[in-house]
């Protein structure tokens, strides 16, 4: 049986995304890591509960993710719940 995405909510937001398994680089007892947006990105999610966090450096990026005249924001961190995908 293949392995199924995780369906990602971020606490406090309706804000969603999903994890695919071909990203996962890594896991332990405990949790499975993630790699996401290029390098970017660092998600780490409890197997257990399938909490998670989120990190980000985008300050590696030219430009702002929100408007290419800003200068990069440094980082983006956040948390939240995931869920197994049904759809799929």
């Amino acid at each position: 049986m293949a392995e199924a995405s995780l369906d990602c909510k971020v606490t406090g937001t309706d804000d969603r995304f999903i994890a695919y398994p071909h990203q996962r680089i890594y896991r332990s007892d405990s949790f499975d890591y993630y790699q996401l947006m290029q390098g970017l990105t660092v998600l780490v999610v409890h197997r257990q509960t399938r909490q998670f966090n989120r990190l980000s450096n985008l300050n590696l990026l030219p430009s702002s993710s929100l408007d290419p005249q800003w200068s990069a924001e440094p980082y983006q961190f956040f948390n939240g719940q995931c869920t197994a995908r049904v759809d799929e």
